[in-house]
């Protein structure tokens, strides 16, 4: 706090009732002349103090045993996938397993990201410590850090075990995918630890991850749903259409069966055709895999971008308690429980306005 904080002289000041017509006092800045430091090196300092704080438990016996386990027993669940048609939706699942952790634990990680930070990021900001963006990005980055080993290795066991795709590039390209994922599901969790109140933000949670595993497609076809057009707002439901186009556009198409001795789910291209295949284009297309993998990884990061965006105009809402962070944190504070009303006392006013005199400073 004093390797960022501006000298006495630079620090914002508060007005006091009179000069604000009797209201509560408001935070008055030069914000272009208020740190010592650009926000790039709070930045900075910021991250190696979390590096300082959670570099010693980046390792962690208990992780390796859960990731690596999960990982073996999905690589024998769908063991050594062939390519005769009849593994064609197996080999669709089997990707939905990859992505179907990725997106629990990371969602789960952050999800009290705010309760957890409030009291002591309200006491750093009353002293003009760092800008409140600042912090967001070093603590947001720096909660990642775990999740750059973990899917490495529980990826590294199913894609091969299950032998989703013998080729290394579509590994690489599905490790990054899963990297994307846990960087979107993320900054939706933080989007409910801001947005949510404390006591409610399980139950969210979890109606918010049912929707996602249920509305994908894969166990009832979206259309057949009374309301299809769910699906599409589903973050989720891109990562496996991204992910399920490469494992199948690059790898070899799937033998027929022949539609006598073993039925076929493709007889225009099947039936009484020895040694027929079907293309991975048609099997995509079975499987209810209609966008190309550019606008699915697209889609990932405008989601990404608009939930990690939210959840800081939220956390700033939340700082300020809707006295002076616009639209949203005044919509928050007022479907808040107790925020109906103005203060009953001049006690419970100074109170109220204490929140926002120091988060202005964000």
């Amino acid at each position: 706090s004093r390797i960022l904080a501006a000298p006495p002289a630079r620090r914002a000041t508060l007005a006091s009732p009179e000069a604000a017509g009797g209201e509560a006092p408001t935070l008055v800045e030069d914000t272009s002349a208020r740190y010592m430091l650009p926000w790039s090196t709070q930045v900075q300092v910021l991250l190696a103090r979390e590096w300082a704080i959670r570099k010693a438990a980046l390792w962690d016996w208990q992780q390796l045993y859960l990731h690596g386990g999960i990982g073996v027993l999905a690589g024998l669940m769908w063991f050594q996938l062939g390519y005769n048609e009849r593994f064609i939706f197996p080999r669709f699942t089997a990707v939905f397993a990859i992505y179907i952790q990725w997106v629990f634990f990371p969602f789960m990680d952050s999800l009290f990201f705010f309760p957890m930070n409030q009291v002591t990021l309200k006491k750093e900001l009353g002293v003009g410590a760092y800008r409140l963006s600042a912090w967001y990005v070093a603590k947001t980055t720096a909660s990642l850090l775990p999740f750059t080993m973990w899917p490495v290795l529980h990826v590294t066991i199913l894609f091969w075990m299950s032998g989703l795709v013998l080729d290394g590039g579509a590994f690489v390209v599905t490790l990054c995918l899963v990297w994307l994922s846990i960087l979107l599901f993320q900054s939706v969790s933080l989007t409910l630890s801001c947005g949510v109140p404390g006591h409610r933000i399980m139950t969210a949670a979890l109606l918010l991850l049912t929707g996602f595993f249920l509305f994908l497609g894969i166990f009832i076809p979206l259309e057949d749903t009374p309301i299809p057009w769910i699906g599409y707002v589903n973050p989720l439901l891109y990562a496996v259409q991204a992910g399920s186009a490469i494992v199948f556009l690059w790898g070899p198409p799937h033998e027929c069966n022949d539609g006598v001795t073993e039925a076929t789910a493709f007889p225009e291209v099947c039936a009484n055709r020895p040694g027929a295949v079907v293309s991975n284009e048609d099997a995509l297309e079975r499987l209810g895999v209609w966008a190309p993998p550019g606008v699915s990884v697209a889609v990932m990061i405008a989601f990404t971008v608009f939930f990690r965006v939210l959840a800081f105009r939220l956390l700033k809402g939340r700082m300020t308690e809707g006295a002076q962070g616009g639209p949203l944190a005044a919509l928050m504070a007022k479907l808040r429980p107790g925020a109906a009303g103005a203060p009953a006392s001049e006690a419970e006013g100074k109170a109220a306005a204490a929140p926002a005199t120091s988060s202005e400073q964000a």
